[in-house]
């Protein structure tokens, strides 16, 4: 980075899990993904909670090809990702 980040009310560290993490297990994503409605990269900074699936389970919803190696994450209202 050009310029370092300091840590203020509006911008904030993330932090990463310490520990693998599990199938099952909840999180939240944050990120500029692609709207699935419109197929284009948000231009707003989203999050959403989601439970962790396995890759056979997300190409279910994005009807797409995974690989085992990514990993993917749903919610309860249908959002998710995958990387």
């Amino acid at each position: 980075m050009k310029y370092p980040i300091v840590p203020n009310n509006k911008q904030k560290p993330g932090y990463l899990p310490s520990r693998d993490v599990d199938i099952g297990e909840f999180g939240v994503v944050i990120g500029w993904g692609m709207e699935i409605e419109t197929g284009q990269l948000s231009e707003k900074l989203k999050g959403v909670s989601v439970y962790l699936t396995n890759s056979t389970e997300c190409q279910k919803f994005v009807g797409a090809y995974l690989y085992d190696t990514q990993i993917c994450g749903l919610s309860n209202d249908g959002s998710g990702f995958c990387s």
